[in-house]
């Protein structure tokens, strides 16, 4: 009777605590998505303070450290849906497509480097994470799965090295956006021109003549509505902003 009653409170115990883990599981899910919704919000409301952005660029490392430290309580994949891979993913992607409609970079040869450097520290904090996961062995043997286990792997690998790289672009950028290292200047110009590039999502340009040449470029990005107001001939002034990292970007105004 003694053993069958502990048989039962042990029984009741592994429950309780599978319960609890799938709560806690939930509550983690919902808690990424909703960063990864927030991370969004630079894609259409450019008055969101960009200290906002710098503290979510932080939870994709955060989400590393938890598997990394977690003891089996997170995975990057894993059952029972017990894995925070939409925060080590999808808010980066969000971050850096915010990054790159928010601010037009000049100097984006020397930050993208940057940008590599951490996008390759993420790779490896990916990889310790991965090695402190437990992994669920194959039940079935199926020809040729190492094959395609390794193809899996690289690719991988080499989506998880773009999501770094794309996460410390955001970072720098947003950074680099919250203040001015001097006077942002002004530079006058008549435009010249007009184009549309891009497939279903368009990005609409204006050609420049005049003092904006001089930053080695001529056509410059700016939004549907000022391409749409904008006439040829039309004197417009390009504003270069200095950054705090000293990363230039440029916005299009009316002289």
């Amino acid at each position: 009777m003694l053993v069958e009653t502990l048989a039962k409170s042990g029984v009741a115990s592994r429950n309780w605590t599978k319960r609890k883990q799938r709560n806690v599981d939930r509550i983690v899910q919902f808690i990424g998505w909703l960063l990864f919704a927030a991370s969004c919000l630079g894609w259409f409301f450019y008055s969101v303070p960009l200290w906002v952005f710098i503290c979510l660029s932080m939870t994709p490392w955060l989400a590393l450290a938890l598997v990394t430290f977690g003891r089996g309580r997170f995975l990057l994949l894993g059952p029972d849906d017990r894995t925070v891979l939409n925060i080590v993913i999808c808010v980066p992607l969000g971050l850096m497509a915010g990054a790159l409609l928010r601010f037009d970079v000049i100097d984006w040869k020397w930050g993208l480097m940057i940008a590599c450097l951490g996008g390759t520290l993420f790779l490896a904090g990916y990889f310790i994470a991965v090695r402190s996961t437990p992994r669920r062995r194959a039940r079935t043997n199926v020809h040729n799965r190492a094959t395609r286990e390794w193809v899996r792997e690289m690719f991988l690998i080499l989506f998880i090295g773009f999501v770094g790289v794309g996460l410390s672009w955001a970072t720098i950028v947003f950074i680099n956006g919250l203040w001015e290292a001097y006077p942002p200047t002004k530079l006058s110009g008549k435009v010249v021109g007009k184009s549309i590039s891009g497939g279903k999502s368009h990005s609409y340009f204006l050609r420049f003549s005049g003092q904006p040449t001089m930053l080695g470029m001529e056509s410059f990005r700016v939004s549907r509505a000022r391409y749409d107001r904008t006439r040829i001939g039309q004197a417009d002034c390009v504003i270069v902003h200095s950054g705090l990292l000293g990363l230039r970007y440029y916005d299009v105004i009316d002289c």
